[in-house]
């Protein structure tokens, strides 16, 4: 009996071995797949632009910013350190080179367009929140504009105590901003005094966006 059960347990890891194995081979074909789209989509690139003719740069500095395809990839790169997980973005990483220079070539002869997106519904301790999704290349698209265009010339105008997504800045920041102006209050008014928290509903939907962009053109300077 004690022979039948050390027989029986034999079997089962060589049974559970197997399958690790036929497992490890199966993600190494689909490694070794994915690296020969990548290659073949990188041979057909390098074909393309040595056929194509010599490249001429826009004279728009916001433009050449734009369609860089340095930042594009940059961009996209930012993107999969919290999204790499998912379906879309490892579809377009496999065709990366090919889709970053159709979005070049849309923007450079501006005819790139933003598309709807999607949106879902959070609940926030029994508050619905609509929130609003974009599609990859438009996440991508706006990296590009917000990093290399809009925080650069923008930086300037806003306020220190200011930490939301700004490098270097953050929660940690905004906690030890918001001690430091409670401890100076409580010196010059001991307690007499109260924080005001509001919240704005569906903020950037409200905001007067005509007064927005005329914010823009006053301070971005088109070199």
């Amino acid at each position: 009996m004690g022979k039948t059960i050390k027989m029986n347990t034999k079997k089962k890891k060589d049974t559970f071995s197997k399958k690790v194995v036929f497992v490890n081979y199966f993600l190494c074909f689909i490694r070794m797949k994915i690296m020969e789209t990548i290659h073949n989509e990188l041979i057909k690139f390098l074909n393309q632009s040595q056929q194509s003719p010599e490249y001429i740069p826009p004279k728009d500095i916001y433009l050449s910013t734009l369609c860089d395809i340095d930042l594009l990839i940059e961009a996209f790169n930012k993107i999969k350190k919290c999204n790499g997980w998912k379906t879309k973005t490892q579809q377009f990483q496999i065709k990366l080179l090919k889709n970053v220079t159709i979005m070049h070539n849309d923007i450079l002869n501006l005819k790139y367009k933003v598309n709807n997106g999607g949106k879902f519904f959070l609940n926030e301790g029994g508050k619905i929140r609509v929130i609003k999704t974009l599609e990859l290349k438009d996440m991508i698209f706006q990296h590009v504009l917000n990093d290399n265009i809009l925080l650069p010339e923008l930086k300037k105008y806003i306020m220190y105590d200011n930490g939301a997504s700004l490098k270097d800045k953050g929660i940690s920041f905004t906690r030890r901003r918001f001690e430091k102006h409670l401890k100076r209050f409580i010196k010059q008014h001991n307690t007499n005094g109260y924080i005001l928290f509001i919240d704005f509903r569906r903020f950037f939907d409200n905001i007067h966006h005509d007064k927005m962009k005329q914010f823009y053109h006053e301070k971005i300077n088109n070199h």
